[in-house]
């Protein structure tokens, strides 16, 4: 069982039913073991982010060659952890690594900020139809 211990910092890669989902063991986490539905990932400390390493394998090219069929539906468990393995990961320095999860960051904040402003726009639109179509039926009575 000991292979199937978490450790924060590990990476958890949904292998059946909810293809490709990954999760990161937080740094405080009740001691647990996982399932076979799951792969366990540990980065090497100082070589490999972690959060750098989730980004590489939650890109679209990863999820779509070896999590998602050509149809571009999940498929119901990875074929083989040896294709898995096969996966070239760019290895820049630790330091580049964490530049790079950075802007991604920032990137995704601001992407979730603009979405954010979309939907108050849309609220707003919609609440002003509204208000057209509530004043031109006192109008018409």
């Amino acid at each position: 069982m000991k292979r199937f211990e978490v450790f924060p910092g590990d990476l958890l890669i949904s292998c059946s039913g909810t293809m490709g989902k990954i999760a990161i063991i937080p740094e405080k986490h009740k001691k647990g073991i996982i399932n076979q539905a799951l792969l366990k990932l540990t980065p090497h400390k100082n070589k490999l982010s972690g959060k750098y390493l989730q980004l590489i394998l939650q890109s679209n090219f990863i999820q779509n060659k070896y999590f998602k069929n050509q149809a571009g539906s999940s498929i119901e468990n990875v074929s083989s952890v040896k294709k898995l393995k096969q996966i070239k990961i760019p290895l820049p320095s630790f330091e580049v690594q964490k530049e790079i999860v950075e802007e991604i960051e920032k990137e995704t904040e601001y992407i979730e900020a603009c979405k954010e402003l979309i939907q108050i726009n849309i609220n707003k639109t919609q609440q002003k139809i509204n208000e057209i179509w509530n004043e031109k039926e006192k109008n018409c009575q």
